[in-house]
């Protein structure tokens, strides 16, 4: 393998994990405008998830409200696997100390300002990274995590040159 081709699989391997982190992260940062939601607009089963802000559910901003009607239209959609994916993805993040929370929080809104057919290829290069048979993955992930920083810095000056030369 060339170091170019290695270059291109750790690249996909990256595009790929912040791919994972904006889907952790979308439902929880994305941010609505708008009128607000009344509560009697909710389905039932937006309710039913909703339920501990019912209390205060116009005491909360029209924002809110809005991320919070969406976020629970988007989890009734999901399949009983999806949701369960959710779950421990987002039990992973928690799990995490609040300065890493923080660096990608910080990372997705980096992702989000990005011209959105960079935001296509990254999404793309994740697809990429999630077709390759796991034992492939793990070697790229360790492939990069022995790699020194003056390496990895270098793949990523390499891929803001290119991502420069190709708006």
């Amino acid at each position: 393998m060339t170091q170019r081709q290695a270059n291109r699989r750790v690249q996909g391997a990256l595009a790929g994990a912040l791919a994972v982190i904006c889907c952790i992260l979308m439902p929880c940062i994305a941010a609505a405008q708008g009128q607000p939601v009344p509560w009697s607009s909710l389905s039932e089963q937006q309710q039913q998830l909703l339920k501990g802000n019912a209390a205060h559910w116009n005491d909360l901003p029209p924002e809110r409200q809005q991320r919070l009607a969406q976020g629970a239209s988007h989890w009734l959609s999901l399949s009983p696997g999806e949701q369960q994916k959710a779950r421990e993805s987002y039990q992973r993040f928690q799990s995490l100390p609040p300065d890493q929370r923080e660096a990608l929080r910080d990372r997705y809104q980096n992702f989000k300002q990005l011209p959105p057919d960079e935001q296509a290829r990254i999404r793309d290069g994740f697809q990429r990274y999630k077709a390759l048979p796991p034992p492939e993955r793990q070697r790229l992930r360790e492939e990069w995590r022995q790699m020194p920083p003056s390496q990895k810095s270098q793949i990523r000056q390499q891929h803001q040159a290119h991502v420069a030369r190709h708006p």
